[in-house]
């Protein structure tokens, strides 16, 4: 369970609020003006329980979450799922069809492939233990070593009490007795270092590109019966989709407290209900898109919106060299590659501005540009040009400045 913190400030007519916790491998928070009539603890009960619901459903690092167990689940075979899943992943395969494959959540099976994935993780862990037990048997092995160095100190010891005539002539000739050459130490991993090694020459070059099918053809959804099924073979991740929905929870549970005037996000992923009690917006910093750093870039003002940005910057890796991002391109079943550093997308909905920037990356600024002006969607590129960075915007972006 999660620890939630919050914190009020007493106002004349409104107390402003914060609660915060841990979810989905990060942090949320809210921000909310409340009335002293409101509870406020209870309110920060109820958004800590709709974040941790939402992650039991739908997250792909925990084995008994819902999502987890579709992807479990026989092909063919029908999965009873709960509202929320159900709702997310049909708005996940509205958006797939609307960008024609730039979006699509069947890339679980190529997120864990290309080491992103949870699959990689539990790789990568049970390298570190057989490493752990390698080097456990390392010293195992110094410590027989240094017992036997020790016995036969001592066995020499006793041949020079008994034979010290022998010894001491030895010496005076400048010879030492005959000693039994160390035998060489073996390969302290055997088998598994060359599956070790395969596997590391693996991640370097990258795994072979492996284009993913429409979603239409990997799944079906049975809204009205609360079940869905797998046509394929494949691994759904909702990385893409899933912290957008979060907030969105977030909002709904302020809304029902009838709280008029909150900013809650999910890490980066923002959205606002109305204006603070003097009549200011939420005013919210972008990030530059710094690889191993973090800084702002500008600001924008939310008011009844979301906020959502993807970007290369934050969840890499190395492959032979070339600097590839986490984020997956459907159409080449393969990690992004292009000059894109960032997307950010202002919607109505968090649900919708995170899935958009996923989707509006991997089109590029050209096609992304004209798909968000097609489907009345703002969204800022920032593109890369060698060392420097430029802004291409639409909607409410389109006279935003260059980027840094």
């Amino acid at each position: 369970m999660s620890k939630t913190s919050i914190e009020w400030s007493p106002g004349a007519r409104l107390n402003r609020c914060r609660a915060s916790g841990a979810t989905m491998g990060t942090r949320y928070g809210a921000q909310f003006y409340a009335p002293p009539t409101a509870d406020a603890r209870a309110i920060a009960a109820a958004l800590d329980a709709a974040v941790r619901a939402v992650d039991a459903q739908m997250s792909n690092w925990k084995a008994d979450s819902d999502l987890s167990r579709l992807n479990r689940a026989t092909p063919g075979s029908w999965t009873p799922i709960c509202a929320n899943l159900a709702a997310v992943l049909v708005r996940a395969r509205e958006i797939g069809r609307e960008t024609d494959n730039a979006f699509n959540i069947g890339v679980g099976t190529l997120v864990d492939r290309w080491g992103f994935g949870p699959g990689a993780a539990a790789n990568r862990q049970a390298d570190n233990e057989r490493a752990a037990n390698r080097q456990a048997a390392g010293r195992h092995t110094v410590a027989r070593r240094t017992v036997a160095r020790h016995m036969v100190a001592r066995h020499t010891v006793d041949r020079h009490t008994a034979d010290r005539q022998t010894a001491d002539r030895q010496t005076k000739d400048g010879r030492t007795p005959d000693r039994q050459p160390a035998r060489p130490a073996g390969p302290a991993n055997g088998l598994s270092g060359a599956i070790d090694a395969r596997r590391r020459a693996s991640i370097l070059r990258g795994p072979v590109p492996s284009p993913c099918r429409p979603i239409d053809e990997l799944l079906e959804v049975d809204v009205a019966r609360g079940r869905v099924r797998r046509l394929a073979d494949v691994a759904f991740d909702l990385c893409g989709i899933a912290k957008g929905f979060g907030v969105d929870e977030l909002a709904r549970v302020l809304d029902r407290h009838g709280i008029g005037a909150w900013l809650v996000g999910i890490d980066g992923e923002l959205r606002a209900r109305g204006c603070k009690p003097d009549g200011s917006p939420w005013a919210i910093a972008l990030e530059a898109p710094d690889y191993g750093r973090r800084g702002a870039m500008g600001a924008i003002d939310l008011v009844d919106a979301a906020v959502a940005t993807s970007g290369d910057y934050r969840h890499w890796a190395d492959f032979g060299g070339e600097r590839l991002s986490h984020t997956m391109d459907p159409r080449a079943g393969a990690p992004l590659r292009g000059d894109i550093a960032s997307v950010t997308v202002v919607a109505p909905t968090c649900t919708d501005a995170d899935a958009y920037a996923t989707a509006l990356m991997v089109l590029g600024a050209q096609a992304g540009c004209a798909h968000a002006e097609r489907h009345g969607l703002d969204a800022l590129f920032v593109v890369r040009d060698g060392d420097a960075l430029r802004t291409i915007g639409c909607g409410a972006f389109a006279d935003a400045g260059p980027a840094g």
